[in-house]
C-alpha cells in the first residue's frame, strides 16, 4: 500500500490469480509480505485442493473405523469406486483415491504415484491401521502404496489386490496414436470389420505408424468411430491428455517390480481367464493360482479367493460384484475383529500384571 496499492487493486489481483487457479484470500494477500510469502501460501492452498479433489467419498466409516482405500485404475477413472463401494456391508467405508487430474503432470513411475497417494492417505488418516484395496493396475499400485505406508511407519493392515499379476507381460510402453486405436477398438475386443472402422481400418493403421494423433482424431471423429469407446464426449485436447495419463501408468507400471514383502496379501481373483493377453489383464496359467505374487510375498501370507465372472465382468456384473464386495467386507470384519480381539488381550494383561497380589497363605 506504501507504494501505491488499494483495495480495488487488491480484489482485482485475487481474482487474476483465481483465474488461473490459485485459491486465496485478502487476508492472505494483507498477511503476506513478499511475493515469495504470498507464492508459498497459494503453493499450500493448491496442494489442499488437489488432494481433495482427488479423493472420491463413496460411503463414510463410523466413528473410530478406518476406511478402505480403493485406488484407482489404469485409465485413471473412477467408476469402479462406486460399483464396489456401495456395496460394501454398511458401516464399512470407502474412499477413492482418484487420479492425477488432467490439467497437472503426470507421474510416470509407480514409487511417484505410490507417495502421492500415501501422501493423501496420510492426510484423511494420519494415524491408526490402514486397509488399501485395488483392482487391475489398481491393485499394483495398492501393494507400492502399502510398502511407501511401511517405510513411514505406518501399519497396513488390510491388503486387497483384485485381479492383477504380479509384472505385465510386455516392457514396451504404447504411443498416443495406439492408445487410441484400443480405446475405439474396445480395448482390441471389437472386430473392426464388423464396425463403422472398417471403411477407414487401412488409413488407421498408416497415420498411427506415422504417429500422426491429431490426423488419427479427425479420422476417427469423421465416421463417429468414438461413440462408444472412452473417449466418447471428450475434446482433443482432453482425449490426448486423458491417452497422456494411460501412457503414464502404463510407463510406471511397466518399470515397477514390487518389492519383496512380509505383509499380509489377500488376492481376489476372476474365476473365468480372458483368452488375449494384456499387460493390465490377470490372464497367464503359467503364473499359478498366484498370479506371480507368491514370489513377491511368502505364501504362507497369501489368502487366495476366486469370484466369478473375468476381469471385466466381475466388477460390471452386479451379482458378480456383489460376491466380491461380501468378500472383502467379510475379511476386513474379520481383521477388525482381530485387532480387537489382540488389544484387549494385551489391555486385560496389562491390568492383571497391574493388580495387587495376594500373599499366599496356608
Amino acid at each position: 500500500f506504501k507504494l501505491g496499492g488499494h483495495s480495488l487493486l487488491a480484489v482485482s489481483s485475487m481474482t487474476k490469480l483465481a483465474s488461473e487457479g490459485y485459491r486465496l484470500t485478502l487476508a492472505d494477500l494483507y498477511r503476506s509480505a513478499s511475493v515469495e510469502a504470498l507464492a508459498r501460501v497459494a503453493q499450500q492452498n493448491h496442494a489442499q485442493v488437489e488432494w481433495e479433489q482427488c479423493v472420491v467419498r463413496i460411503r463414510e466409516p463410523q466413528p473410530g473405523e478406518p476406511p478402505l482405500f480403493l485406488m484407482h485404475e489404469y485409465t485413471g477413472m473412477e467408476a469402479y469406486f462406486a460399483k464396489l463401494g456401495m456395496l460394501m456391508d454398511e458401516g464399512l467405508g470407502v474412499y477413492g483415491i482418484s487420479s492425477v487430474p488432467l490439467d497437472q503432470l503426470f507421474l510416470e513411475s509407480m514409487e511417484e504415484q505410490a507417495q502421492r497417494a500415501a501422501n493423501i492417505i496420510g492426510r484423511i488418516q494420519p494415524q491408526g491401521a490402514v486397509h488399501i484395496a485395488g483392482w487391475s493396475y489398481g491393485g499394483l499400485l495398492a501393494y507400492a502404496v502399502a510398502m511407501a505406508l511401511q517405510e513411514r511407519g505406518r501399519n497396513v493392515e488390510f491388503l486387497g489386490l483384485i485381479d492383477i499379476r504380479v509384472n505385465p507381460t510386455t516392457r514396451s510402453v504404447p504411443t498416443l496414436c495406439q492408445l487410441l486405436v484400443d480405446n475405439v477398438a474396445k480395448l482390441n475386443q471389437a472386430n473392426p470389420g464388423s464396425s463403422c472402422l472398417a471403411q477407414i481400418w487401412t488409413q488407421m493403421e498408416v497415420l498411427t505408424a506415422h504417429h500422426d494423433f491429431e490426423g488419427l482424431w479427425t479420422l476417427v471423429s469423421s465416421v463417429g468411430g468414438f461413440e462408444s469407446s472412452l473417449l466418447h464426449g471428450f475434446e482433443r485436447i482432453t482425449a490426448r491428455a486423458f491417452l497422456e495419463r494411460i501412457q503414464a501408468h502404463h510407463k510406471a507400471m511397466c518399470t515397477y517390480s514390487p518389492p519383496r514383502s512380509e505383509l499380509p496379501l489377500h488376492l481376489y481373483l476372476a474365476s473365468e481367464r480372458l483368452r488375449h493377453s494384456s499387460v493390465v489383464l490377470a490372464s497367464d496359467s503359467d503364473l499359478g493360482t498366484c498370479l506371480g505374487w507368491d514370489a513377491v510375498v511368502p505364501l504362507t501370507q497369501i489368502s487366495t479367493f476366486f469370484v466369478p465372472g473375468n476381469h471385466y465382468s466381475m466388477l460390471d456384473d452386479p451379482a458378480y460384484a456383489r460376491q466380491l464386495a461380501g468378500s472383502l467386507s467379510a475379511h476386513l470384519r474379520g481383521q477388525r475383529n482381530a485387532y480387537f480381539e489382540k488389544h484387549q488381550n494385551q489391555s486385560n494383561q496389562h491390568a492383571e500384571s497391574l493388580a495387587p497380589h495376594t500373599p499366599f497363605c496356608q
